[in-house]
């Protein structure tokens, strides 16, 4: 985008440095396009960003709110949203994490200005983002707070209404988000998320350590019978898990202090590689219960 002249600047900001919404409310597609993406760059040549805790995508969000249901603005938004974060999402385009954390902020604040939760925009459905998460971009290197698509996962899990379970069971069969994914099948309940543990531990066994396996799975249910009870998730994971997968599920129990039919397991799990902040509050689960 080439910096504006002053004349092209002056529309969008009022005199005393405000937004002249007014103007904002005109822009054309095409320039209402350049001026998210510049400003969900954290560079808007227009309205510069005055505080560090000031979130890019806050302003457009409150403008698409105020604006009329009908306005034309609100189509442009999502028009322009479409054509950025498509390219963005599948690597056609290079976007930073910041940029796509801003615009999926943006995203789910128009699906919940619409009253959208369980049908949001395209730009938003399970397909493209299934897309994004198994494109290139995403395939390489660490995953964690700071990747691209530990970014979006931890919007994506805190909004899990605007993802149907389909798209968490796609993601539930990649090793790199597994973990991640898992604890979004308890918003569906402990039957859902007990019939998704075959699936887990077969992801875990073919991409990690044995030790790694077994820690994973030590926290899975952990967190299964911390919610539901050890008699519920007991139940479920004997009628639901079999064979290798159960001799896997029962070690875990074992772990955590329950034995179930078949005997004590030999299977161990260092501790070590629990998480910390986890292992810690752990310890009375990780003991009989």
């Amino acid at each position: 985008m080439t910096a504006p002249t002053q004349e092209e600047r002056q529309p969008l900001r009022n005199p005393d440095g405000s937004a002249n919404t007014r103007a904002i409310y005109e822009l054309p597609l095409d320039a209402l396009a350049d001026w998210l993406d510049a400003r969900l760059m954290g560079r808007d040549p227009y309205l510069p960003l005055g505080r560090s805790e000031e979130l890019p995508e806050t302003l457009i969000v409150q403008l698409y709110e105020d604006a009329e249901p009908t306005a034309p603005f609100r189509e442009r938004v999502r028009q322009a949203m479409r054509r950025l974060l498509r390219p963005a999402l599948t690597g056609a385009a290079n976007r930073p994490a910041t940029w796509l954390t801003s615009a999926l902020g943006l995203a789910f604040g128009v699906a919940r200005c619409e009253g959208r939760n369980d049908q949001p925009f395209d730009f938003l459905q399970s397909s493209l983002l299934r897309q994004a998460f198994t494109s290139k971009r995403f395939s390489e290197g660490e995953f964690g707070e700071e990747a691209v698509d530990g970014e979006i996962l931890a919007l994506l899990t805190i909004h899990q209404d605007l993802q149907p379970i389909t798209f968490w069971r796609g993601l539930l069969g990649n090793p790199r988000y597994a973990a991640t994914a898992f604890p979004a099948f308890g918003r569906y309940g402990v039957e859902a998320a007990v019939g998704t543990v075959p699936a887990y531990i077969q992801t875990l066994r073919a991409a990690v350590p044995a030790d790694r396996m077994a820690a994973e799975v030590v926290l899975a249910l952990r967190d299964l019978i911390e919610a539901s009870g050890a008699d519920r998730v007991v139940q479920l994971l004997s009628e639901t898990v079999h064979d290798e997968d159960w001799e896997a599920a029962r070690g875990a129990l074992h772990v955590l202090g329950i034995e179930v039919a078949g005997g004590q397991s030999p299977w161990v799990v260092d501790r070590s590689l629990i998480p910390p902040e986890q292992r810690q509050q752990s310890e009375a689960t990780l003991s009989p219960l």
